[in-house]
Parts: C-alpha cells; sequence; structure tokens
C-alpha cells in the first residue's frame, strides 16, 4: 500500500486500485503545460501514485472540485479502464470542463450522471478520443450554458449508446 497527498488529493494505491478519498483540488493541479501539451498535474506530479500500476480509479471521499477542472482525468495510460463513484466529485462550481476525460483509451464506460453542469461554460473535447468508450448517459447534464462543445465526442470510435435527452 501506497498513500500521500498531492495538490490537496489524499490518495491510497492498493494493487491496481487508486482510491482518491477526498479533499479539495486546487487550481495549481490541473491544466498545466509540458511542452505543447496539457496535461492533469495531480496524476503526474511527483509524489503522485504510479498510474503505470493503475486499472481502476475509485474516488471514495468527497471532492471539490476548482472552477477550471479542464484535463482532470485526461490523458490517462491505456491500463486505467474504470474511474467509480464520480458522484463524488463537487461540480457545482465547475465553469471548465474541457477535455475533462480525453485522450484517456482505456476507458469503457463513466458515470457522470451525477455531474452539476448548470454554470459549466466549456464541454469541449470533454470526452474526445476515448477509443473504447461505448456508452455515455449525458440526459441530466444541463446545457444552457454551455457556449462551446466543439470535438465533445471526436474520435470516440466504440460509442455505440449516447444520450442527450435533454441537451438545451
Amino acid at each position: 500500500i501506497q498513500t500521500g497527498t498531492v495538490n490537496g488529493i489524499n490518495w491510497k494505491l492498493v494493487g491496481s486500485r487508486l482510491e482518491l478519498t477526498g479533499g479539495t483540488w486546487s487550481k495549481s493541479s490541473v491544466n498545466k503545460k509540458i511542452g505543447k501539451y496539457y496535461i492533469n498535474s495531480f496524476l503526474y506530479d511527483v509524489g503522485g501514485p504510479d498510474l503505470s500500476k493503475v486499472s481502476l480509479i475509485d474516488i471514495t471521499g468527497k471532492i471539490n472540485l476548482p472552477t477550471d477542472s479542464s484535463t482532470l482525468f485526461g490523458n490517462l495510460p491505456g491500463n486505467v479502464t474504470s474511474i467509480n463513484h464520480l458522484d463524488n466529485l463537487d461540480t457545482t462550481g465547475v465553469v471548465w470542463m474541457s477535455n475533462m476525460f480525453s485522450a484517456d483509451p482505456g476507458l469503457t464506460s463513466l458515470d457522470v450522471s451525477s455531474f452539476d453542469t448548470s454554470n459549466v461554460t466549456r464541454m469541449d473535447y470533454m470526452f474526445g478520443n476515448d477509443k473504447s468508450l461505448t456508452s455515455l448517459d449525458l440526459s441530466n447534464f444541463d446545457t444552457s450554458q454551455v457556449k462551446l462543445m466543439s470535438g465533445m465526442f471526436a474520435n470516440d470510435s466504440s460509442l455505440t449508446s449516447l444520450n442527450l435527452a435533454n441537451f438545451n
């Protein structure tokens, strides 16, 4: 078992299961530019978990998200196939969800039904380049404030079920 705290988030690695046990995700931990790419620095920061060993991310405690939550879980390695308990993420103050789950080649499904998106203005490439993602139910998303959705599902070649029933 390995444990740590990075950018306000407590984590525990047990075998191939990464538990995010709670905290407040600081703004400085997301959307940092490394070279020409923006990546989620929490997942790659010194003191963070070794993602090459992770197949499951399990959010077991409440996590408050920053206003700019772009690339929050973006660019995960292909061995990460699931993110469970996304209902433990407090998205009420989030304005940017750009690339939030983009370029995650191993993810097959996501349950984002609990997300409060009433303040979100950007969802561009939110799920883009998730080549193994097969289904998404976004029927609970409030998109009334969203100004940018380009590429939201770009290159999601395995996506066969998509519910956008209440998009405004």
